[in-house]
């Protein structure tokens, strides 16, 4: 019985109710996702500025440096990468994320 259906007997079962419907169930989908989504997106913003401030900082320190942490190996003192810490003159500084 279904197999001999055509394609006008199928448009007559979609209406613009249904259509409407699955729209607005599209948007309360989007619009719950995205709130569900914002308090991610914000840790991950406020840490990658938090991060940089210090780095300026740092850099502010020593302008040795010259804006790149490359140096910190040739100049610097203690370096351990295994555990991703240096030292350098009077900091103890960690490139891991969580310490």
């Amino acid at each position: 019985m279904g197999a001999n259906l055509s394609y006008d007997e199928l448009d007559y079962y979609i209406t613009l109710e249904n259509t409407a419907s699955i729209r607005k169930r599209g948007i309360t989908v989007f619009v719950l996702l995205s709130f569900l989504g914002a308090p991610f997106l914000l840790t991950g913003l406020f840490g990658y500025l938090s991060g940089q401030k210090n780095l300026r900082e740092f850099y502010r320190l020593y302008p040795e440096l010259n804006e790149s942490l490359d140096q910190v190996e040739v100049l610097g003192g203690y370096n351990e990468p295994d555990i991703r810490i240096f030292v350098y003159k009077n900091h103890l500084v960690s490139y891991q994320s969580n310490f």
